[in-house]
């Protein structure tokens, strides 16, 4: 080979590297794109199973199993699927009230069950107490007992063999 050839044959490796290369690139960036619209299209998908579960216990099934729940559903749709207008009354009478309960603070006023209580801040050292008590040097648990942040667990009634006569 001419000093010629190798230098084309140089750059025709050179070329076919920088084109895997590019390739490569080109493949990432697709394979970027299209997890970037799965994960759009489970957050939409986990945002519309949220509005469902939201409207099933704004509707008052909260304490209701959910094979009850379908079958309520099913039975709804058996019977008003093909009446265009039966849908339009139901959508109107779900937008009365959403906005309803949107006004009244988001809590139902159907039942005393469905309001919830507003969920409190603990602080971390209190969290870490309540779950591990044994972890905790006995003076804090007895203070934090006596300040009633913290119940102490009861023994168990039956000791077994354990149990001293």
């Amino acid at each position: 080979m001419t000093s010629s050839e190798e230098h084309i044959a140089k750059q025709v490796a050179k070329a076919t590297d920088r084109l895997g290369q590019l390739k490569a690139r080109q493949l990432l960036k697709d394979m970027r794109e299209a997890t970037r619209a799965r994960a759009q299209l489970r957050r939409t998908e986990m945002r519309r199973r949220m509005e469902f579960g939201g409207a099933v216990i704004s509707a008052g099934f909260e304490s209701w199993e959910p094979t009850e729940v379908l079958g309520v559903l099913l039975d709804a749709h058996d019977r008003v699927a093909s009446s265009p207008t039966m849908r339009l009354g139901l959508r109107k009478r779900g937008e009365t009230a959403l906005s309803a309960s949107e006004t009244l603070g988001s809590e139902s006023s159907r039942t005393p069950e469905s309001r919830r209580r507003p969920l409190v801040h603990m602080p971390r050292e209190n969290r870490a107490i309540i779950r591990h008590p044994k972890a905790v040097s006995s003076s804090r648990l007895r203070d934090k007992t006596e300040m009633g942040m913290v119940t102490p667990r009861p023994l168990p009634l039956d000791l077994g063999e354990h149990a001293r006569c």
